[in-house]
This record gives structure tokens, sequence and C-alpha cells, in this order.
């Protein structure tokens, strides 16, 4: 099998496996895992469309107007928008473990009544989309042209080399990968503390997680952020070893290189993308084969008639 068939099989198999559970994760109100699974997702999509329509002979086929112009702010945004909600994750599950507030985005009020938690609500959606949104805002300050376009890989973007870029963007995805580490070392060391009335604790958070919920919740975070730490620190250091630029706008937004679609014919596949297929089969394995998942499916083919 070619590079290419590989990277369309697993990027296709990539943005199946996540519908289920991204269907768990909206039953449970676990808003900040489904922003994730929607964003890799989105990611999984794209590196199959890059890999099908722009597998050779760039310059004949689409050029990827429109399409490119916003998938490369994605891609920008790219890890903030898988460690920001595995932070939001990790911060309710210490906060269970913390007996901090509440760990429902539902709760019942002073007549009994079930409401929705507006203000646990707005948090989870304020940290795993927040840093996203505002990193694909910032693209253009330093962005020297809208797109280009690589072989298999397909829409590219590339940002000035200067102190601009990195403090806009290179260095947060690390400082909130460090975060997400915090959170995980503090949810580790509170449950050796707490393991003999774990399950107590767990049913009194209102949370409605099971141990084992709550196991898969740990470890599949600890392991995202096990792969992001790395990534990122290596990307932001790989930067400053590249030297910091001053910036001038005019040098960075020059009108003749904004349009210019710039071509580049190669075969390897950058490692973002094997990364992106990584995490959303991590997500299948974690929430896709358990209990929960299995009588899901049990249901759906109940529903088919099968």
């Amino acid at each position: 099998m070619t590079l290419k068939a590989t990277l369309q099989v697993l990027s296709m198999i990539a943005v199946i496996v996540p519908i289920a559970p991204t269907v768990w994760h909206i039953k449970c109100n676990n808003w900040p895992a489904v922003c994730l699974l929607v964003y890799l997702y989105i990611l999984n999509l794209n590196t199959f469309i890059g890999a099908t329509i722009w597998s050779r002979n760039l310059d004949q086929g689409f050029q990827g107007h429109i399409y490119c112009d916003i998938m490369v702010h994605f891609l920008c945004a790219a890890s903030l928008g898988v460690v920001c909600p595995i932070v939001a994750i990790l911060r309710n599950l210490c906060a269970i473990m913390s007996k901090q507030g509440p760990s429902s985005t539902f709760e019942e009020n002073a007549s009994g009544k079930t409401v929705l938690n507006k203000k646990k609500l707005f948090i989870d959606l304020a940290i795993s989309l927040g840093f996203p949104i505002y990193s694909m805002s910032v693209l253009y300050i330093v962005q020297p042209s809208r797109y280009s376009l690589s072989e298999i890989n397909g829409c590219i973007y590339f940002v000035s080399s200067s102190w601009v870029s990195l403090v806009l963007l290179f260095i947060w995805p690390p400082i909130i990968s460090l975060i997400g580490t915090g959170y995980a070392i503090v949810i580790i060391f509170r449950y050796m503390q707490r393991r003999r009335d774990f399950k107590d604790l767990l049913h009194c958070s209102g949370s409605g997680l099971t141990t084992t919920r709550f196991a898969r919740l740990v470890i599949f975070s600890s392991v995202v952020i096990a792969i992001m730490l790395p990534i990122t620190l290596s990307v932001l250091i790989l930067n400053l070893s590249n030297g910091l630029k001053s910036f001038v706008w005019d040098e960075v937004h020059i009108d003749s290189m904004w349009s210019k679609v710039q071509y580049f014919a190669r075969t390897k596949v950058y490692f973002d993308r094997w990364i992106f297929i990584t995490i959303a089969f991590l997500s299948f394995i974690f929430f896709g084969t358990g209990s929960d998942a299995l009588s899901m499916y049990y249901h759906w083919l109940e529903v088919l008639g099968l």
C-alpha cells in the first residue's frame, strides 16, 4: 500500500471512529470532550481531502480557494484545539478529587429541579474554544500569504520567523500543555490520598461518573498530554533555535505575495497528520469499546431492525 493510500485509509477511519465516543460524551454532557472530538473530526477529514485531491499535479487541479483559507486557521489552532479541551477535562476531574465546585453540567436548584449549570458550561467552553479561536484570530498578523499547497498534505500555512509569532502563537501550546500536566499530577496525587473512599467521593460529586469512566477519562487525557507536551515544546525550541527576527508589518504583508499560492511537491507526510489520527484512534479505544458504548451499539442495531 502506498503512502497516499495508507494516509487516506487511516484518516477516513479516524473520521469515522470518533462518532460513537462523541455521541456518548454528548449524552454525558462532557462538552470539552465533544469539542476535542469534533476538532479531530475536522482535522482528519482535512487530511483525507488533502491526500485525495492534492496527491499530484498541484498547479493543475483545485487550488483550494475558500477551503484552504478556512482550513489553515484550523491547522494553526490544531495543538490548542487538542490540548485545551483536555485541560478542561482534567480541570473538572481535579475539581471532583478536590471537592471544589460543581462537577456536572446540570444541577438541582432549590426546588429540586434539574437545571443547566451555566457557569460550569461557560468555563468548559471558554477553556476548550477560547484559545483556539484566539489563535485563529491572530494568524493573519504573522501570515505572509493566504496559504500554500503541499503534495499529499494539502493546505499548509507559513508564519513570519519573528518574536511576534512566538508571543502570539508558539508559546501558548506548551504552556497550556504544562497546565494540563499539572492537573494530571494533582489528580493522581489526590487519588493516592483518597483511594479508600474514592467511590463515595465520585457518588457525592454529582458528576455521574463511575470509577471506570473516571479512570478512562484520566488515562486518555494523560496520554494525550504526554503526546502533545513534548511535541509543542519541540516546536517552540525549534523556532527559538532558528532565530527570531524583528517584526515589520510591511515586510510580512506584501500585496504581491498574499494571493500567490506556492506549491511544494513532496511525498513526506507532516507528522501532525499522524498525531491527530493516533489521538482519534485512542478516543475510540478508551470511549468506544466500553460497556456503555456497546449498549449504545446494540440500541442502534435494534433501531435499525438488525
